[in-house]
């Protein structure tokens, strides 16, 4: 068979084979949803802005997604994330360059949270940020 015949054939496959064909690789491909939980975190005047999720897929993980706004002032200061006050994540301080947006999506192990869990993100060591956890 050539490739021209092969193209022939390609193109007088009918429309509703092709969509059949693309939900199937969707399902195949796809990922499902644990649980999903955020917290954010208001404008704060002097710190900046942000907010953070915790997700779990079936097949990926767990994984953290923060997003953080800051203002100058906190500029390269090391920033920890805190869940029910045990660290699940560090930001090292070349990390955080002044009137930059933070975002970060990376893989963690974690316990899934609950509902009302403490978040706090610490700046150099001092809580500035705090929040509790609400189901996405």
């Amino acid at each position: 068979m050539e490739l021209s015949e092969i193209i022939h054939y390609i193109q007088h496959v009918p429309t509703w084979i092709w969509f059949v064909a693309g939900f199937v690789l969707l399902i195949l491909t796809g990922d499902t949803k644990r649980w999903e939980y955020e917290v954010k975190f208001p404008m704060k005047q002097g710190v900046g802005r942000g907010e953070i999720e915790f997700k779990c897929l079936k097949k990926k993980g767990t994984s953290i997604e923060i997003e953080l706004s800051l203002d100058t002032m906190q500029a390269e200061k090391p920033i920890d994330i805190y869940l029910n006050e045990r660290l699940v994540y560090s930001i090292a301080a070349d990390e955080n360059i002044a009137n930059k947006r933070i975002y970060i999506n990376k893989k963690i192990t974690i316990e899934k949270p609950r509902e009302a869990d403490t978040v706090a993100v610490k700046i150099a060591g001092q809580s500035v940020l705090t929040g509790q956890l609400v189901l996405d």
